[in-house]
C-alpha cells in the first residue's frame, strides 16, 4: 500500500533546495544544448574529465557530449567511482594519462571535478609534459593538496568555482593568478558544475585558446547575468 498523499507532500517539502537547483541546472542544460554547441570549436584535441568523489565518468556524460559535439576528443577517467585519494587510483589515473597521450601523441587538457580536479593538477605535477592545462570545477585545492604536502603545478590553470556551492569553500577553490592561471566565478551547485551550461561555456572558452597567450576569461553581453562580478 502507498504512503497517503500527506506523507509524500511532507517528504516534497522536506527535498533539500540544493538539489531542486541541481536539477534545474541539469534542465537548463537541455534547453541550452543546441546553443552549446555554437560555443568556440575544438580541434580534435584529446581532454581528460575526472569525476567528483563518489562520482564516475556517468556523471560527466552531459559534459563529454558537449566537449564531442565541439570537435574535442574527450575521455572518461574509466576507473569506476571515485573513491578518493589512494595511491593505487594515482597510479592507475597516470597510466591512464600516459595511454591516451601515447595514443594521441598530443598533451591533454584535462578537466577536473571536486576532488577530480585535485587529481588532475597532481597529474599536470607529476606528468606536466603530458598536460596542456588543467580547468578545475568547485576543487578543494589548497586543503587536500596541504595533507599530502603536495606544491601547485606550474601548469596554466582555470579554477571555476561558486560562492553558493555548499560542499566545498569557494576559498578552498581559489588558485594564485599568474601566467595562465585564472579564478572564475559562476552561480550554480557543487553538484550541478559539471553539467552547468555557464560552467561549459567557461570549459570551452578556455579550452579553444592558448593556456599561456589567452586574456583572462569574460563572459559575452548575453549571458554576463549567469556568473558575478562581470
Amino acid at each position: 500500500m502507498g504512503d497517503p498523499p500527506s506523507d509524500r507532500r511532507s517528504r516534497l517539502v522536506r527535498l533539500d533546495p540544493v538539489w531542486l537547483r541541481v536539477f534545474g541546472e541539469l534542465a537548463a542544460f537541455v534547453v541550452a544544448l543546441p546553443f552549446l554547441v555554437l560555443l568556440p570549436r575544438g580541434d580534435s584535441r584529446p581532454v581528460l574529465v575526472i569525476p567528483a568523489f563518489t562520482a564516475s565518468d556517468t556523471q560527466t556524460i552531459p559534459l563529454r557530449l558537449v566537449l564531442r559535439l565541439l570537435g574535442y576528443r574527450p575521455h572518461g577517467w574509466g576507473l569506476g567511482v571515485n573513491r578518493g585519494l589512494h595511491e593505487a587510483t594515482i597510479a592507475a589515473l597516470i597510466d591512464r594519462l600516459e595511454d591516451l597521450h601515447d595514443r594521441h601523441g598530443v598533451p591533454l587538457d584535462v578537466v577536473g571535478w571536486s576532488l577530480g580536479g585535485v587529481f588532475g593538477r597532481h597529474l599536470a605535477r607529476v606528468r606536466p609534459a603530458l598536460v596542456r592545462q588543467v580547468v578545475t570545477l568547485g576543487s578543494p585545492l589548497h586543503s587536500m593538496e596541504a595533507k599530502r604536502a603536495w606544491s601547485p603545478p606550474d601548469t596554466p590553470t582555470s579554477s571555476i568555482y561558486s560562492k553558493s556551492d555548499s560542499v566545498v569553500d569557494w576559498r578552498d577553490s581559489l588558485v594564485d593568478p599568474g601566467p595562465g592561471r585564472e579564478n572564475v566565478e559562476v552561480r550554480g551547485t557543487h553538484y550541478g558544475l559539471a553539467h552547468n551550461p555557464s560552467v561549459i561555456m567557461v570549459i570551452a572558452d578556455r579550452l579553444a585558446r592558448d593556456p599561456l597567450g589567452r586574456d583572462p576569461f569574460v563572459p559575452g553581453r548575453l549571458v554576463r547575468g549567469l556568473y558575478t562580478g562581470s
